[in-house]
């Protein structure tokens, strides 16, 4: 899964999930623990109760960390201990994200849509309070993002 780092220094890993299992999960780890063979580096796991995918993105404050299972967008605070109840949004022109992330300066949501490869793809942006931007065409199978 995707590794991410909070405003802590804590690592968080996203996990997708056994195949039909329901039990993805957020699961964050102390890297100063993880030399010392007598204490876990487990600090906390998030069952997500849904096979997600395993890409992750964090804000700029490094304190909200979001993922997407199909075609919903999901938004966990890094203090919180239990998956959110509902999708912070779902883009209903999307068949299913294949890639997220967000921008550094502008804390810009990006998700991608390949439209199942049948040729270009699409790139929807969102705030990261979940309120739509625009969206953009793609190449085929857009799956990440870089930001400089």
């Amino acid at each position: 899964g995707e590794l991410i780092v909070d405003n802590q220094g804590m690592i968080w890993v996203i996990c997708a999930g056994g195949y039909q299992a329901a039990d993805g999960a957020l699961v964050q780890l102390d890297p100063a623990k993880s030399d010392d063979a007598s204490a876990t580096s487990i600090l906390k796991t998030i069952g997500l109760k849904a096979n997600v995918s395993s890409k992750a993105a964090i804000n700029k404050a490094k304190d909200r960390i979001f993922y997407y299972q199909g075609n919903s967008v999901y938004v966990v605070n890094t203090s919180d201990t239990a998956a959110p109840a509902s999708a912070l949004f779902t883009e209903n022109d999307a068949a299913s994200f294949y890639g997220i992330g967000i921008d550094p300066e502008s804390d810009m949501l990006y998700l991608s849509d390949t439209k199942s490869f049948a040729g270009n793809g699409t790139v929807y942006r969102y705030t990261s309070s979940g309120v739509a931007i625009d969206d953009l065409s793609a190449g085929v199978g857009p799956n990440s993002f870089v930001f400089r």
